[in-house]
């Protein structure tokens, strides 16, 4: 199970090992591997939202030198999460700074963009900002998550089929791998095309179709090879920065059933989809409960198991806690009896 978590400041990602009991309940739940960038979550989005909207309002950008004021965050981040369920919103902002903080700041954190939705002579044009502004917008960020998912995938000897097709997740970053796998699908549909067209008699315009077509495929397969030998040095550092092991190398022999989702940055559909792309397999939330409130909920969970709550009330056993040395030992045992 890969374990996904965006907060406001922090990511954190983790793959845990999880057995069930014979009621179907989860049973051991061991930790494989986790990694994440302490300096990367939802926070991160709302700045460049925030840039965002004051570049498309005619504002050029916010004065250097000077923080976005909290409601000017606030306002993102309400954006933000308005376009999680909805596909644009359209505002009316004031023509400068001072104005716009004056008007933020008069309303409640976050501001309802109800309140920002009506024309006045003071304000700007309507400013329509869509799911596809937020996606190209945070766009930059995205890399970022792949590096721990990779690391933790690495030493946790798990697949990952999105290294496997990256087509899939090129395409969600945006970046140059995404259209370099679909020139490259396209060079071999016409390589196909060639054939077909020689084989019927129009050897020579499609024969000099296919030259041009092996010619681009050759610049294709260069740029590919580059995508290797960069992947190979990530691997590489990932295995330094667990202490000098050795990272198995991809696929491995497990693959990812199952993806959790907390954090409410999480409800971003694009996060959701690079999850996906990554993982191979569509993600969840905790059952019954909303991404924000899945740490609260597992810390009660901690607290019932230090406090031996659970422990009456299941009859295999309750929760129980293993350190790392009394989990190997357990899953040594458990590969020696065949159980595993």
């Amino acid at each position: 199970m890969l374990v996904f978590d965006l907060g406001g400041g922090t990511f954190d990602c983790s793959l845990l090992s999880v057995t069930r009991l014979s009621s179907g309940r989860a049973g051991q739940i061991e930790l494989l591997a986790s990694s994440g960038d302490a300096n990367l979550g939802g926070n991160d989005f709302d700045a460049r939202v925030a840039a965002s909207l004051l570049r498309r309002s005619g504002f050029g950008g916010w004065p250097k030198g000077t923080p976005f004021p909290p409601q000017m965050r606030a306002l993102a981040e309400a954006v933000r999460v308005h376009l999680s369920s909805n596909p644009s919103v359209t505002l009316h902002l004031p023509r400068n700074p001072d104005a716009l903080a004056s008007l933020l700041s008069s309303l409640p954190s976050p501001p309802p963009l109800s309140s920002l939705s009506s024309p006045a002579p003071s304000l700007s044009p309507p400013l329509l900002y869509t799911r596809a502004h937020l996606e190209e917008d945070v766009a930059p960020l995205l890399p970022r998550f792949l590096r721990p998912l990779r690391e933790i995938a690495l030493l946790a000897d798990v697949a990952l089929l999105g290294d496997a097709a990256p087509g899939a997740v090129a395409a969600i970053l945006g970046g140059g791998g995404g259209a370099a796998a679909r020139k490259l699908d396209g060079g071999l549909e016409e390589f196909r095309r060639a054939m077909a067209g020689a084989e019927g008699g129009d050897a020579g315009g499609e024969l000099g179709r296919m030259k041009a077509a092996q010619k681009g495929g050759r610049k294709r397969a260069r740029a590919l090879s580059a995508g290797a030998r960069s992947f190979k040095g990530e691997k590489a550092a990932a295995a330094r920065r667990a202490g000098g092991g050795s990272a198995r190398e991809m696929p491995g022999s497990r693959m990812v059933d199952a993806v959790v989702l907390v954090g409410g940055a999480t409800k971003t559909p694009l996060i959701a989809g690079l999850v996906s792309a990554v993982a191979g397999v569509a993600p969840t939330y905790v059952s019954g409960a909303p991404p924000d409130h899945s740490v609260a909920l597992g810390a009660a969970v901690q607290v019932g198991v230090l406090d031996g709550a659970f422990e009456d009330e299941d009859p295999e056993g309750g929760l129980g806690v293993m350190n790392p040395l009394q989990a190997a030992l357990l899953r040594a045992l458990a590969k020696r009896e065949g159980l595993i």
